[in-house]
């Protein structure tokens, strides 16, 4: 019965304590600074620190009262400049667009720098800010050019690439700026099932518009199979094909 209860309890409590997105960050400088109000007999606290990461340059404004935490943590930056930091959800299109960030201390975690790879770390990721962009993805310079016409006719910011992996790494990081994902069976580096299943995974509720092969019904019956379990994912063997009506179809049904 105790058990069960404390399942009830998990399940009820979880879905309030929302979920946080991890970013690697390189330390480029710190600064520190105490001062105590004589009147108050209060320390207070400036720090801040310069960071890179895969979403730009920015400045973290460090808050907090924990000062041991801070403390420890300061003596991990003196000898280590990676970290990781968790923002909320919800926070997440404020921190990519922000050149300063209120972060609390707490939420910064040491790393071993010299057991971490640091590829994703070095990549620059292009920021979408504003209204939510159409991402297209594509390496067929024509095809793309006549995508970027129908799109932006129905009034929609249009993001184009040509590498799956770094559309991938672009989608995963901020899904929420994207209304929907179009890409093309022959895009570079463009392996179709993890692709397109970590697009599904990451956001299930943004459409998918897969364009297959023109008069190649061997390639287009295959990706219809592959991909016939994800209820956001469409197949058009012809992409150009009707594809103003079919946008418009499928936000009005996400909406």
């Amino acid at each position: 019965m105790k058990k069960i209860i404390l399942i009830l309890i998990i399940l009820i409590v979880s879905p309030l304590t929302g979920y946080a997105r991890d970013y690697v960050i390189d330390i480029v400088s710190e600064n520190y600074q105490e001062e105590t109000d004589d009147f108050k007999h209060h320390l207070q606290i400036y720090h801040s620190i310069q960071i890179t990461s895969i979403a730009g340059q920015k400045v973290l404004i460090i808050t907090g009262n924990n000062y041991q935490y801070r403390t420890w943590l300061r003596e991990y930056i003196a000898n280590s400049k990676k970290m990781i930091i968790k923002i909320p959800d919800k926070d997440n299109n404020e921190f990519i667009s922000s050149q300063a960030y209120i972060i609390d201390v707490t939420s910064i975690y040491p790393v071993n720098e010299n057991k971490w790879d640091g590829q994703d770390s070095s990549a620059r990721l292009k920021i979408i800010s504003g209204e939510k962009h159409i991402l297209i993805v594509d390496s067929n310079v024509k095809r793309r050019k006549l995508l970027n016409q129908i799109i932006r006719n129905l009034g929609y910011p249009v993001t184009f690439l040509s590498d799956s992996k770094e559309a991938l790494q672009i989608f995963k990081i901020q899904p929420d700026n994207f209304h929907m994902v179009i890409a093309n069976y022959d895009m570079k580096n463009f392996d179709k099932i993890n692709f397109v299943e970590k697009l599904s995974n990451i956001s299930p509720q943004t459409p998918i518009i897969v364009g297959g092969a023109y008069n190649n019904n061997k390639i287009n019956e295959k990706l219809f199979n592959d991909f016939s379990m994800l209820d956001n994912v469409t197949i058009r063997p012809i992409i150009l094909q009707d594809l103003s009506k079919l946008i418009v179809n499928l936000l009005k049904n996400k909406a």
